[in-house]
């Protein structure tokens, strides 16, 4: 179990688990666009006709060594695709993945960002419609 975990003024409390080394994340968000400071278009409804993909951004809090997370997309509960994302030595780190839409992808899903020892650090659902 960690000893402490990682904060500094600017960060939220975890929103989902803890990881063992203290891995969490305080901030998770969707868009239709990213942008340099993260996810633009805010909206948890996403259109075949009007939209190209998903975006989901999350700030991740952690020690000062290098590890990775992955992001696992659910669709209708069931796990449909994870893609690892590495979490650089830094104290606080934003990243995203993101879910390029296609026609048989419509649905209610989960956007789940997952520790090293399997933990949901977070996750925020959904919906793909025509």
């Amino acid at each position: 179990m960690f000893q402490r975990l990682p904060v500094a003024i600017h960060d939220g409390p975890p929103l989902g688990a803890i990881g063992a080394t203290g891995i969490h994340v305080d901030k998770i968000w969707l868009g239709t666009a990213y942008e340099k400071d993260g996810c633009a278009n805010e909206t948890a409804s996403f259109s075949l006709a009007r939209d190209d993909q998903v975006n989901v951004c999350f700030r991740v809090v952690h020690s000062r060594e290098e590890e990775s997370v992955e992001v696992e997309w659910v669709k209708d509960g069931a796990p449909f695709r994870r893609r690892g994302v590495n979490i650089p030595d830094i104290h606080a780190y934003r990243s995203r993945a993101y879910l390029v839409l296609r026609g048989e992808y419509l649905g209610a899903w989960q956007a789940r960002v997952l520790s090293a020892d399997g933990m949901v650090l977070a996750s925020v659902d959904f919906s793909v419609t025509p």
